[in-house]
């Protein structure tokens, strides 16, 4: 306490200026605080909705619904597979969750990323979401005991939500910046992802029959990275049909186009699957090795190795 008033005005008036500035900013954290108190206690969260958004592709419901099929199955240990299932998926969500709502506050509440490098991080949080809603939509339905042990096993092979983090998508071409084309790619994309949920559970016909309506649309939308996914993934699907040398060519165009728009993490995979038709389909195993050292390449270009 200061002894006396004439003590304490003249410690107010010594550097009223700098006082002056370091009240400001008191003052505007305070108000900043406030608003984001008032916002949280209004009901008015920038980032809420999370919980809501992935619900769509697992929630309650569609437990109950996949335990009852792997259970009509007949599958021995239907039950634990049943378990195991949702335990990975729930997993997933939290994590999903949690990154949707960090890419969210990066940039409606702390102010750190533009909006352009938010929209890239929500799509990629879309596909992956997308990823799983493909994988749980066929369960529902009726399921083999092949179903049951490859639905578990594509719940471990999810796609890695670290992709999504703001350093990772910065590496990949932006979105089309006309709005019309961009809701065509983004569309493409989603389709592309249940394909890719169908290759993940071995039903390749069922995927090819998804995938190519995506393959037409990208002979007419000027988007790389798209043209590139699909080009891979019909050769994957493929592959996976028996069909090793056209496997190949595809692979090889995909490659290619990969590596035109400087997308390491499809060159990767291109490469690594041009291994698999080599080896495992065509029994070229020299040339399998050889490409092999180019896969790795590729994935240590793509930072965090696919």
């Amino acid at each position: 306490r200061h002894p006396s008033m004439n003590a304490l005005l003249r410690e107010l008036t010594r550097d009223s200026a700098g006082r002056m500035r370091w009240l400001a900013l008191g003052t505007a954290s305070a108000l900043a605080a406030g608003l984001t108190g008032a916002l949280l206690a209004g009901g008015q969260e920038p980032c809420a909705g999370s919980a809501g958004r992935w619900a769509d592709a697992w929630d309650s419901g569609a437990r109950s619904t996949v335990q009852a099929t792997f259970m009509a199955s007949g599958h021995p240990a239907a039950a634990a597979a049943a378990g195991r299932l949702a335990e990975n998926l729930e997993r997933y969500g939290e994590g999903w969750q949690a990154a949707y709502r960090e890419a969210c506050e990066a940039t409606h509440v702390r102010g750190e990323q533009s909006a352009e490098l938010l929209d890239r991080r929500m799509l990629c949080l879309d596909r992956a979401r997308l990823r799983v809603t493909g994988l749980v939509a066929p369960l529902r339905q009726e399921v083999d005991r092949e179903s049951v042990d490859r639905a578990v096993e594509a719940s471990f092979r999810l796609p890695g939500l670290a992709a999504c983090e703001a350093s990772e998508v910065t590496r990949e071409e932006g979105m089309p910046a006309d709005p019309e084309l961009r809701a065509r790619v983004e569309a493409a994309f989603l389709q592309l992802e249940a394909a890719e949920a169908l290759r993940s559970l071995v039903r390749p016909r069922e995927a090819l029959a998804r995938l190519e309506p995506v393959l037409k649309d990208t002979e007419s939308i000027e988007y790389g990275p798209l043209r590139a996914s699909a080009l891979l993934l019909h050769g994957e699907i493929l592959d996976e049909l028996g069909e090793g040398t056209a496997a190949l060519a595809e692979l090889d165009v995909a490659g290619r186009l990969a590596a035109t728009i400087a997308a390491a993490p499809l060159l990767a995979r291109a490469w690594s699957a041009r291994v698999l038709v080599l080896s495992r389909r065509l029994a070229r195993y020299d040339a399998a090795y050889e490409w092999s050292e180019a896969a790795a390449t590729a994935a240590l270009l793509a930072g965090k190795p696919p």
